[in-house]
């Protein structure tokens, strides 16, 4: 059974072309010379029912019609008998093609010699003929009027800028974390104790050289003992005169701290470290 699809619609005025083969032949040749008006030459369709409407075959009044003429509902006629044997001409009435129903048949039957031929239409709501794109009107349909200047999110393109936009927004945003961040440790941060400032000025190693290890004092009284008082002691300039000890700065001009030298033959004891 031939199997096509057809717009569902009122006007359809379709004319087919239809294959009769001969009942006798062994090799599936073609039967010729079936006139509208043969003896018992009958034709019908069936819709499927809906609502309780529809079902039952329908006859179709078959009339004379010619080859090149303008549809004629029912009309039939041969093509031709010798270059194509078996090939009619068909004018399929309108009201098969009715919407309402996804699906019909057609059968032509009962002419001597004939064997039957069944027609399955599948109805659709677009043109087949006209419903299929080239690859331009694919593109087209799909990206939009053109490839730039998509302003309606609507289209694939639209949404595809949009979604770009948005991405690029995204990747802009998270591409700005480390500078913003970076930016709010380094600057404006000069209270110290804070984490800005403590990678801004050193504030860190500074605290940790000046971190008492002797007797626990606090900070900037004379008994301290520091890292950075130790440090400063064994590496940089040091000098003693009349029992005081100075120690420099790395600039060697900058006095550190000092401390008295005591002056008993017995022992030489350093008292009063201040770390600066």
């Amino acid at each position: 059974m031939a199997k096509l699809f057809v717009q569902a619609q009122a006007t359809s005025n379709r004319s087919e072309y239809v294959f009769v083969q001969d009942s006798a032949s062994t090799t599936g040749g073609g039967k010729t010379g079936i006139a509208f008006n043969a003896a018992s030459f009958t034709a019908y369709y069936v819709r499927p029912p809906v609502a309780g409407v529809g079902g039952t075959a329908v006859p179709i009044t078959l009339a004379t019609q010619t080859v090149s003429g303008a549809y004629s509902s029912g009309g039939w006629v041969e093509v031709d008998a010798t270059n194509l044997p078996g090939i009619y001409r068909f004018d399929i009435p309108n009201a098969v093609f009715a919407t309402g129903v996804d699906h019909v048949v057609v059968m032509l039957k009962g002419a001597s010699g004939m064997a039957p031929v069944s027609l399955e239409y599948q109805l659709t709501g677009f043109d087949p003929a006209t419903a299929w794109l080239t690859g331009a009107q694919t593109a087209t349909a799909v990206w939009g009027a053109s490839p730039t200047g998509y302003v309606d999110a609507t289209t694939f393109g639209g949404v595809l800028m949009e979604t770009n936009s948005l991405a690029n927004g995204i990747d802009g945003e998270v591409g700005d974390i480390p500078s913003n961040v970076w930016e709010e440790l380094k600057v404006n941060h000069t209270t110290a104790g804070t984490f800005g400032a403590k990678l801004q000025d050193n504030v860190m190693a500074d605290e940790l050289l000046a971190r008492d290890v002797g007797s626990g004092s606090g900070a900037g009284t004379i008994n301290e003992r520091t890292v950075r008082s130790a440090l400063r002691g064994l590496r940089n300039k040091t000098t003693v005169i009349n029992n005081e000890m100075t120690v420099y700065k790395e600039d060697d001009a900058s006095t550190a701290w000092s401390a008295t030298v005591s002056s008993s033959d017995s022992s030489k004891t350093i008292t009063g470290v201040d770390p600066a």
